[in-house]
């Protein structure tokens, strides 16, 4: 651990710290941003590193969920301001400084003088960047500095690194914060910056409302507790949100004598690009048995069901045993004619599908492996949203499976897969004509390029009568052990089996998104089928 300021902590990631290190010098990297955690207390404490294990995630990736909604709106309540963090709600930053340029290379010669003020040597030679440069951006503003050199990196080994902060863990050190700076001024740089409303001018006001040393300390105390500790209901509570996570790694750490590295709950780029069949065992999988798969709920559908909660724990359960599930909806039957026709009128709308690998739109030439043979569209991207639209029975559709998916939220996070859903992606129509197919693929194979990316997918088939003569099924293989990527799944033929579901209307498929490889088999009539994405992580993760 690195001890930025008297509350600041910099915390590396499970592969630790110099592992850290050589994987941003092996990338190039000379910059990198990590994001802040709060401090949530219990009670107050004089030695939070030491009692504190509870943090306030950074309010951008807070599920974007309605659980995850609740959760910022408990913390709004507690300040006159509704703030989320007490202080910087835009995050704090730490910087690891090369030390290329310097003649000698022993950490001191570029040690900072503060907390916040860097003095390189003399003989040092920054090539990044010129007290000339940062005049002239500021100048001319930041829409115009050249930042092609800045890059995203989510491989665990960058994004799983945090800064600590503890601003606000006893009344008598806020006491002494406000004591110090006492009535200052609500602007900054000169009056250039007002500061907004805030917990900071609160607390200010607070303080300058009495003169004895006593009063003041008793009303910071009780703005303090209001504003920042949790209950142990409400530790709970927040926790279910995803507002808060608990960090325990530094507490241990200190208590024990020894580091304590953070669990890895998220796996690496490797791990997830291992899952991706080769060529060759591609073609092996392709001769292996094919067989009618189980539609759920066949007799009555999902939602006529007398207790949908039992309904949905039934979808998480096979989520769990099996990495997908196929159910029938239940929606009357008067939709099923009025989503297709809606569907088929938008085909016009469509273009053709494309590949996405590592973040790439991928040339079909390039990877025979993710042939497509689709037409999609995307419905918020094209407007089609709300009832008055050209497709109000499918914007109704995409809304009933957001909200499925929404409800299954909390169910996978005390499921064994330990998932938190983060968001929803915009709804995909896709339309396949005959011939059309969809070669075997995992719909996120690589982590989509960010820390949560896609974990559950739902399929919506959207065709009325559909014969099964004319094929386009969605074809699931399942491994009867092991997980797709292991080496004796690969290597043991009589486990594997593909599982055909028939693209008819009312029927769902929901299919890990980052584990379940699957396909859609030749169509010889037009198919249309509407897909959602929900995008997550470990429910422990704490969204860094």
């Amino acid at each position: 651990m690195f001890h930025l300021d008297h509350d600041e902590l910099f915390l590396p990631p499970p592969h630790g710290l110099q592992a850290h290190f050589q994987h941003l010098e092996a990338g190039n990297c000379r910059l990198c941003l990590y994001q802040n955690f709060e401090a949530a207390p219990q009670s107050h404490t004089l030695t939070p590193f030491l009692d504190v294990s509870y943090f306030k995630v950074p309010s951008g990736r807070v599920s974007k969920t309605p659980l995850g909604a609740a959760g910022m709106e408990f913390w709004a309540q507690r300040t006159k301001a509704h703030n989320y963090f007490l202080y910087y709600d835009n995050g704090k930053s730490a910087v690891k400084i090369p030390a290329q340029g310097v003649a000698s290379r022993r950490s001191e010669d570029i040690a900072p003088t503060s907390v916040h003020v860097l003095y390189p040597p003399n003989n040092f030679k920054a090539r990044a960047c010129t007290v000339k440069r940062v005049k002239s951006a500021k100048q001319k503003g930041l829409q115009e500095m050249n930042l092609t050199w800045m890059k995203a990196c989510h491989d665990e080994i960058v994004v799983g690194a945090k800064v600590l902060h503890y601003p606000a863990t006893h009344f008598e050190r806020l006491w002494r914060k406000y004591h110090h700076l006492g009535n200052f001024p609500a602007v900054r740089f000169g009056g250039e910056l007002v500061v907004p409303a805030s917990f900071h001018l609160e607390a200010r006001d607070e303080y300058l409302k009495y003169s004895d040393k006593t009063t003041q300390q008793e009303k910071l105390k009780e703005l303090l507790e209001r504003a920042a500790f949790l209950s142990d209901e409400e530790v709970q509570s927040q926790l279910e949100t995803g507002s808060v996570v608990s960090i325990d790694t530094v507490r241990e750490s200190l208590r024990q004598g020894v580091w304590i590295p953070p669990r890895q709950l998220r796996p690496s780029l490797f791990s997830l690009l291992q899952r991706r069949p080769s060529k060759e065992a591609m073609e092996r999988m392709q001769r292996m048995r094919r067989m009618p798969a189980e539609v759920l709920f066949e007799a009555v559908g999902l939602l006529k069901m007398e207790s949908l909660d039992q309904g949905l724990q039934k979808v998480v359960e096979q989520l769990e045993t099996r990495g997908w599930a196929a159910c029938h909806l239940g929606l009357h039957g008067c939709l099923d004619a009025r989503y297709g026709l809606e569907a088929s009128q938008l085909k016009p709308k469509m273009s053709k599908g494309a590949t996405v690998i590592e973040n790439r739109v991928v040339d079909p030439t390039e990877s025979p492996n993710a042939l497509r043979g689709d037409w999609t569209l995307f419905m918020q991207e094209q407007g089609l949203t709300g009832p008055k639209g050209p497709a109000p029975t499918l914007t109704m559709l995409e809304s009933a499976l957001t909200d499925l998916g929404m409800q299954l939220d909390p169910r996978l996070r005390r499921s064994r897969l330990q998932l938190r859903i983060t968001e929803r992606c915009d709804g995909m129509l896709a339309c396949y004509e005959e011939g059309g197919a969809y070669s075997a693929h995992l719909d996120n194979a690589d982590g989509d390029g960010r820390v949560d990316g896609r974990v559950l997918t739902m399929v919506m088939y959207l065709n009325q009568n559909w014969d099964r003569r004319a094929g386009g099924e969605l074809a699931i293989f399942e491994p009867e052990k092991g997980e797709l990527g292991d080496e004796q799944v690969e290597g043991k033929l009589t486990w594997l089996k593909w599982y055909m579901v028939s693209p008819e209307a009312n029927t769902l498929v929901l299919l890990l998104a980052d584990r379940v490889l699957h396909e859609v088999r030749s169509a010889y009539a037009e198919r249309y089928a509407l897909s959602m994405w929900f995008c997550g992580q470990h429910a422990e993760y704490g969204g860094s």
